[in-house]
C-alpha cells in the first residue's frame, strides 16, 4: 500500500470513527486490523524496526520497537491479538480481568460493566459520554489466547485486583490467578505452529478511588497486598509484574505507594490512565481531560525514584506531543486507547511518526536520551 493511499485511508478511517459510538468504534477498528493482518506487506513488520531511533527496552516486555502501546480495556478478551501488529502497538495490555469473588477467587469477567468513561473531542468542549461494558471472559480465557498467540509485540495480561474485603483475601486472589497463568500450557502444546510464547507480563491494577478518604484507606490496603506478594517470591519467578497506579491519591500517599514498589522489586510502574470526575456525570475521564493529572504522576514518581524505576505513562495521549511530553517526564513507554477513537486504528503509527519529529526537534538522536530530560538541570 503505497504512502498517499495509506494517508487518505487514514484521514477518511478516523473520520468515521469518531462519528461511530465508542464501542462500535472498537469493534470496528479491531475488525478492520484483523483483515488487514492477512494482507504481509500492507504494513511493515515490527521486526523491521528494532534497529531504529525510537527503539527502547522495558522490563518485562524486552526491546520494542518504539515506545507506543495499547492501555488495557480496548483488546479486552483476547480476541483479536492479530490486529494488534497492523495496528502498530509496538506492546499491549490484554484485559482487565476482574478478579472476584467466587470459590477460587479468580474466576473471571472482563471489566466491570456500565463503566463509563468521558472521551476527549478534538477540541475540548467536544466530549461524548460512552458506556464499555463488559468483555466477559475468563482468565483461563484470556490467559489461554495470549499463551497461544505466536509472534508479534509483546503482551501483558491486565489483572485488576478488588480492595473491599481487604489485604487478605485480595492477596488471595492475586496468588491463585499467578499460579493459574503459570499452569496454562504454551502455545505448542495447545497446537500452534511457531514460536510459543511465555506468559510475558502481568499488570496488577487496582481501580479507581472515589475521594480523597478512600484513597489513602485504598493506598494502604495495596501497600500491604504488595508487600506480602513481594515475599512470595517463588511463585512469582518468572512472572515479571507491573503495578498500575491511577489518578486520585494525593502526592504523599501515590509517593509512598511508588517507593513501596519500587523497594520490592516489582518491574515498574504503570502510571496514569483513567481519572474519576462528577460532571458532567459521574463517570471516568480519559482522553485530553486525563493528561495534566497523569502527567503529575509521573512527576510525583520521578521524585521519589529518580529514574531507578521503569515507568509506562498512560493516560490522555492523543498525538505524538503528548507521548513526547510523558517521555520527557520519565515515562520510557506510553500507552494510548482513546486515540484510537480520536484518530482511528492506525492511531498508533501516526503518533509514532509525529514522535520521532518531536525528538528530532528536541535535538536528540535517541529516544532514550529523552527520557526523564524533564528534570535536568
Amino acid at each position: 500500500m503505497n504512502d498517499p493511499v495509506k494517508k487518505q485511508w487514514r484521514h477518511s478511517g478516523a473520520g468515521l470513527f469518531r462519528l461511530l459510538p465508542p464501542e462500535l468504534s472498537r469493534r470496528a477498528g479491531l475488525s478492520a486490523m484483523m483483515v488487514a493482518s492477512g494482507f504481509a506487506d500492507s504494513f511493515e513488520s515490527s521486526s523491521k524496526l528494532l534497529d531504529h531511533d525510537l527503539n527502547v527496552v522495558l522490563p518485562g516486555f524486552g526491546k520494542l520497537a518504539h515506545p507506543i502501546g495499547l492501555g488495557a480495556g480496548f483488546e479486552r478478551d483476547g480476541t483479536h491479538l492479530r490486529a494488534l501488529n497492523p495496528m502498530g502497538l509496538a506492546f499491549a495490555e490484554v484485559g482487565s480481568v476482574h478478579l472476584t469473588d467466587e470459590r477460587l477467587g479468580i474466576a473471571a469477567v472482563g471489566d466491570r460493566p456500565g463503566r463509563g468513561i468521558v472521551l476527549g473531542g478534538i477540541e475540548a468542549r467536544h466530549v461524548a459520554l460512552a458506556s464499555w461494558p463488559s468483555g466477559g471472559a475468563s482468565l483461563d480465557l484470556v490467559g489461554g489466547r495470549l499463551m497461544s498467540a505466536v509472534g508479534g509485540s509483546p503482551l501483558a495480561i491486565n489483572l485488576e485486583v478488588p480492595l473491599q474485603d481487604g489485604p487478605i483475601r485480595a492477596v488471595a486472589r492475586v496468588l491463585g490467578a499467578l499460579q493459574r497463568l503459570k499452569r496454562l500450557p504454551d502455545s505448542k502444546q495447545v497446537g500452534q505452529i511457531g514460536r510459543p510464547r511465555s506468559m510475558g507480563v502481568v499488570v496488577l491494577s487496582w481501580g479507581l478511588p472515589r475521594a480523597e478518604q478512600a484513597s489513602a484507606a485504598q493506598a494502604s490496603v495495596i501497600v500491604a497486598i504488595l508487600e506480602a506478594l513481594a515475599s512470595e517470591a517463588a511463585l512469582l519467578q518468572g512472572l515479571p509484574i507491573w503495578i498500575k497506579l491511577a489518578p486520585g491519591p494525593g502526592r504523599h500517599v501515590f509517593q509512598n505507594m511508588v517507593e513501596t514498589v519500587a523497594e520490592l522489586g516489582y518491574q515498574g510502574i504503570v502510571a496514569g490512565s483513567s481519572r474519576n470526575v462528577s460532571w458532567p456525570d459521574s463517570a471516568v475521564v480519559s482522553g485530553a481531560q486525563a493528561l495534566s493529572a497523569t502527567n503529575q504522576l509521573l512527576e510525583w514518581a520521578w521524585a521519589v525514584h529518580k529514574g531507578a524505576l521503569p515507568m509506562i505513562g498512560s493516560g490522555g495521549v492523543t498525538n505524538g506531543e503528548e507521548a513526547f511530553q510523558k517521555i520527557l517526564r520519565g515515562a520510557t513507554a506510553v500507552e494510548i486507547l482513546t486515540a484510537l477513537w480520536l484518530r482511528g486504528p492506525t492511531a498508533a503509527r501516526a503518533i509514532r511518526t509525529e514522535l520521532h519529529a518531536e525528538m528530532r526537534r528536541f535535538g536528540a538522536t535517541c529516544i532514550s536520551e529523552c527520557i526523564g530530560a524533564f528534570y535536568a538541570a
